[in-house]
């Protein structure tokens, strides 16, 4: 069963806190974790100063660990 993750990234605003390279993450919880999953969309994502959110489709991993 597929499930809905919403991710939020903050980019700092320290000199070259962003990035051009390709980003990826995987998810955790209580059920298992998820594939790895690129964070990419049609913005220019990791920018220095920036706030990217990613709406995430993935297998049902339980409640996600925020370690």
């Amino acid at each position: 069963m597929a499930s809905q993750y919403s991710v939020t990234v903050v980019t700092g605003d320290a000199e070259n806190a962003g990035t051009d390279a390709d980003v990826f993450i995987t998810l955790i919880g209580t059920n298992g974790k998820s594939k790895e999953i690129s964070l990419d969309n049609s913005a220019n994502n990791f920018e220095k100063e920036h706030i990217d959110v990613f709406n995430l489709k993935s297998t049902d991993i339980g409640n996600v660990d925020l370690g």
